[in-house]
């Protein structure tokens, strides 16, 4: 039968029951409060597999006639997306691609994520992508602020979560 599955996203706690070796119980302790707001979206948390000949003609279409053998992550941003990679070609091309780009070259929602090489047997090779959101990943993100609005947060709470330091007010239009 299906075995029971545990969703964890940052900012959730997990506690482990121990009766001798034998695990007895798991609590889950979802943080309402905390990063998770955009939990109930699909886009929360992605896995794509891309195969070697569907990544070649992602390449493909952006860099007519490279290619694809091989990925590598070449750099991050303080959020963790990734910020630059390095395509290696059919014939010893190499391409780096920076920011945006990276979506549209791998055909993934977002850059926050991790890449796996995988072998599967009976299937062609290729890489695993496990990510979490949809976007570029600055400013407030409308699945998010949605959450936070069905939990009764003020439109000031969603504001001043997003766009730290903020100082809320009214301005008046010139000449009134």
């Amino acid at each position: 039968g299906a075995r029971p599955r545990l969703a964890l996203v940052p900012g959730d706690d997990l506690a482990l029951f121990w009766q001798g070796d034998r695990l007895v119980a798991a609590l889950q302790e979802v943080d309402l409060d905390g990063v998770a707001f955009d939990r109930s979206s699909p886009y929360s948390n992605w896995t794509r597999f891309r195969s070697d000949a569907q990544l070649a003609r992602q390449v493909n279409q952006r860099f007519p006639g490279v290619g694809f053998t091989d990925l590598e992550i070449l750099a991050r941003g303080g959020s963790g997306r990734v910020g630059k990679i390095r395509i290696r070609g059919d014939n010893g091309q190499v391409v780096e691609v920076e920011g945006l780009p990276i979506r549209w070259t791998l055909d993934v929602p977002d850059t926050l994520f991790t890449a796996k090489r995988l072998a599967p047997k009976n299937q062609e090779p290729g890489w695993l992508f496990t990510g979490r959101g949809f976007g570029h990943g600055v400013g407030m993100c409308q699945v998010g602020a949605y959450g936070m609005a069905q939990r009764g947060h003020t439109y000031r709470d969603i504001l001043t979560h997003y766009y730290t330091g903020v100082e809320l007010g009214r301005v008046r239009a010139a000449g009134k």
